[in-house]
């Protein structure tokens, strides 16, 4: 953990003057490694190569700046506001409330587990396809049947 706790110190070092915008996607690797904070010697080899801040925010905050990272967090609390709306009784159909909790279930694990794990792309892929599926469930109880 004291690795992991070198490394968000050493990202929250990168943002003071890109807050805005951040530094451009895929970006982490080349600025983390030209700030490479002294502390994480005593963890990893000497400039070793860390490419992930372990935690999906922090990892969007040096991306695309606090304006990407308000549009994510915008785009996860209306997906939890609709989540929310078609679980309750009479929200959804019954079937699309299961599709609804199943796709629910799934994006908070997956934000949960990038708090501490690196972001793997075929995570993030399913994360994407969880988020439109609890919306295409929830868009479902207007349908007959």
């Amino acid at each position: 953990m004291g690795a992991r706790l070198a490394i968000w110190r050493g990202t929250l070092a990168l943002l003071p003057g890109r807050w805005w915008l951040g530094y451009g996607p895929e970006s982490y690797a080349g600025a983390f490694s030209a700030h490479y904070p002294p502390e994480l010697a005593r963890y990893h080899r000497p400039m070793q190569l860390v490419d992930d801040p372990h935690n999906i925010f922090l990892e969007h905050l040096v991306s695309t700046g606090i304006v990407g990272l308000l549009a994510l967090l915008g785009l996860l609390g209306a997906f939890l506001w609709v989540a929310l709306r078609g679980l309750l009784p009479g929200g959804a159909l019954r079937e699309s409330r299961l599709i609804l909790a199943a796709a629910t279930s799934s994006v908070v694990a997956f934000l949960v587990a990038t708090q501490f794990n690196p972001d793997v792309i075929a995570l993030s892929a399913f994360f994407w396809l969880d988020l439109a599926l609890g919306v295409a469930a929830m868009g479902a109880r207007d349908l007959p049947g």
